[in-house]
């Protein structure tokens, strides 16, 4: 009855968009997984397309960040094979945070019908073909690569996979072109999943010429000759890029290469978003600093599949079918042994003198493609019972049932952010920059004051990719930028944000034509240091973890929380950064009393010092009272006969002359 079964595949996309998707999207659609930085540059380049799709900008390979460097696009996945997809969102009238959203919705989709597709021309079952599919999009091991959205969009690969096993079997010009079109395609999509596509092909064609599966005839090899110079055309219009960005960039350390590379306990560590396998993600599993990288636990039915496929092969090894299961069963095996790390060796070592995989500095992402193999092995074993039979029907009945407690899993343990809080830290970007902006400037640079801290590497991510983002909606070309890979002389500009800096990068880059530095200040910063500001009798002010919390004066030990950056500005006045990089203000309107959760340094967050003969300091703060600590809390309000004196102490000091 084939309209049960595809019932059932239609109910297994439905609790995969229902119970996986939308709770990892959230109730109102308000979530986006990764971080406000990978995820939002891939939202940068989507929307780049959409500028250029529609005429507002000239070059595709050539955005307006990192300026003045060009086929910026280039050090990173360009998305052309779908960004359309985002386009059309676009021009549906969606925001560029709901056309996003709307762009991994319908990737999920395309992943999901692309493979059932692939899995029911391979198997001839709906039901073994929608299970596959399941796992494959909504599956607990895609989930953990969430945070690299940029390897969402592998639809191409089933059926590429398919592709290859036809034309191998029959020399079809047709199955050979299908071939070269969906890897190509998924190039499109991005160079990272095509070149793995590419191993994932390697490994089938290796374990269908050992069994003797390949069919070899004049015909056919013309066909393929055809098709690999049909195919380098095609590719060659996106590859000429890269090759040029290639020729520039230093390959990967391979020591950090090597943190990537599969450990044998990486294939049974599970996420802790996986709710029926928490008592395999134990960190004493994987010993290693970005443990994080190998969750590639594919769950309990996929390694059964594998399991039960060995002796069940010896069943029907002489049967067309057992041939097939063999050549399946030896693809999986070289899929898991090259990019596994064994006694300090890995085969994936040789495998990067390949032209091309030389790029590749994330190895765990391989198991995104390569988890194919561990579904047809299951599925070529589950097909393998008679149609029909008790088996096959108890087994049809069970499976999706089991697919779904096997792969569930809690959304909150995804990363993900609030997509509107992250728009209006743009906004504020946005309008830092749009206030400080001179008529016939050419190109901006974002340096926000506490972009000094250099050692809070996420935080950075985020300020420069808000900066492109904000530079994007504004139209103007911006110095700021992230992708996987910095032009040479950009990086001292990218850990410190500064005139100094930006100097070197501008003289760098040969650009004479002046670029506007933005950073929020009223007046010229001469220096800035890092501080503690404490009261005479041994306290220290700090502030809480979060800006909304209050200024306390009640902290007994200078942490990083009762650390500030000082900037020393050219009117004379201070002004002091907290930790979440909020200003300190006195705000008037909160009866004078000490706050950090200001974005932008205005006249409240301005401080004159007057240096007393002991070394310590009274603050007066805007409009003439001083800085008092009274019970606990600290606000402007009081003369100079009864002010408190603090003792501002540096720690780090990073002078620079603007």
């Amino acid at each position: 009855m084939v309209w049960l079964q595809m019932l059932i595949v239609l109910g297994l996309f439905a609790a995969g968009v229902f119970g996986v998707l939308l709770p990892l999207l959230g109730p109102d659609l308000t979530m986006t997984p990764g971080d406000t930085g990978d995820a939002r540059f891939n939202l940068y380049v989507l929307e780049h397309f959409h500028a250029w799709a529609t005429g507002r900008v000239e070059s595709y390979w050539d955005a307006p960040f990192m300026y003045p460097s060009a086929d910026v696009i280039a050090r990173s996945d360009a998305h052309l094979g779908t960004a359309w997809i985002h386009s059309l969102l676009r021009s549906a009238g969606a925001g560029p945070s709901g056309a996003f959203q709307g762009w991994i919705i319908a990737l999920f989709t395309l992943n999901f019908w692309c493979c059932a597709i692939a899995f029911r021309t391979w198997t001839g079952r709906w039901v073994i073909a929608g299970c596959a599919a399941y796992i494959y999009t909504f599956g607990i091991l895609g989930l953990t690569q969430l945070y690299n959205i940029q390897m969402l969009p592998r639809f191409m690969a089933p059926l590429a996979l398919l592709a290859l096993h036809r034309a191998l079997s029959t020399s079809s010009p047709a199955w050979i072109l299908a071939t070269v079109l969906a890897v190509a395609v998924q190039f499109y999509c991005a160079i990272y999943s095509g070149l793995i596509l590419l191993f994932a092909l390697l490994c089938l064609l290796i374990g269908r010429a050992i069994v003797g599966g390949v069919s070899i005839t004049r015909k056919g090899v013309m066909a393929w000759s055809v098709g690999a110079v049909a195919g380098a055309l095609l590719l060659l219009p996106l590859l000429l890029p890269y090759t040029r960005v290639a020729a520039q960039v230093m390959p990967y350390d391979p020591e950090m290469v090597a943190l990537t590379i599969p450990r044998p306990a990486s294939y049974i560590y599970s996420h802790p978003s996986a709710i029926s396998w928490a008592s395999l993600h134990r960190p004493e599993m994987i010993d290693m600093p970005n443990a994080w990288e190998h969750h590639h636990f594919p769950g309990a039915l996929p390694w059964l599949g594998v399991l039960i496929a060995i002796p069940w092969w010896w069943r029907i090894r002489c049967s067309p079918l057992g041939r097939s299961l063999a050549a399946l069963l030896i693809a999986w095996a070289v899929s898991m042994i090259v990019p596994l790390w064994i006694g300090g060796f890995s085969l994936f070592q040789l495998l990067r003198s390949v032209p091309g995989f030389d790029i590749i500095r994330s190895v765990g992402r391989f198991v995104l493609i390569d988890q194919l193999f561990f579904l047809l092995v299951g599925a070529t074993v589950a097909v393998s019972l008679p149609k029909g039979t008790r088996a096959s029907w108890v087994l049809e009945l069970a499976l999706p049932l089991l697919v779904l407690l096997d792969n569930k899993s809690d959304a909150t343990a995804i990363p993900r952010f609030d997509r509107d809080l992250a728009d209006r830290g743009v906004d504020q970007v946005e309008a830092d920059i749009r206030s400080e902006l001179k008529e016939g400037t050419v190109a901006v640079a974002y340096a926000p004051v506490w972009g000094c801290r250099t050692e809070r590497h996420g935080e950075l991510i985020t300020l420069h990719v808000q900066a492109m983002l904000a530079a994007q909606r504004i139209g103007i070309p911006v110095v700021n930028g992230y992708s996987g890979s910095l032009p040479e002389g950009l990086q001292p500009f990218w850990d410190d944000p500064g005139a100094a800096n930006l100097d070197h990068w501008l003289k760098a880059s040969g650009v004479v034509l002046e670029v506007e530095l933005v950073d929020g200040l009223p007046s010229e910063m001469l220096a800035r240091d890092t501080v503690t500001i404490g009261m005479v009798d041994g306290g220290f002010i700090g502030t809480g973890r979060w800006p909304e919390e209050p200024v306390t004066t009640d902290r007994t030990e200078a942490l990083e929380w009762e650390t500030f950056i000082r900037l020393r500005l050219a009117d004379g006045s201070w002004a002091f950064v907290a930790h979440h990089n909020g200003y300190l203000t006195a705000e008037l309107h909160h009866g004078s009393q000490l706050a950090a959760a200001a974005h932008r340094l205005g006249d409240m967050g301005l401080f004159r010092p007057e240096r007393l003969a002991d070394g310590n300091y009274l603050l007066r703060a805007h409009g003439g009272s001083y800085l008092q600590q009274k019970d606990g809390a600290v606000g402007a309000w009081a003369d100079s006969a009864s002010a408190t004196p603090f003792r501002v102490r540096s720690l780090r000091s990073t002078p620079e002359e603007r």
